[in-house]
């Protein structure tokens, strides 16, 4: 049972990339002409 949970435990995690660039890591949903940008849902 422990070997079936350390599976699934393997299987639930999302693989991490190392962000190349700041661009990366800034998550922007929307950008804007006015320069306004939408990060996530109301931020």
């Amino acid at each position: 049972m422990i070997k079936t949970l350390k599976t699934l435990f393997k299987q639930d995690r999302e693989k991490f990339i190392v962000p190349k660039s700041v661009q990366a890591v800034i998550p922007l949903k929307t950008m804007w002409e006015d320069g306004i940008f939408l990060v996530g849902r109301n931020k």
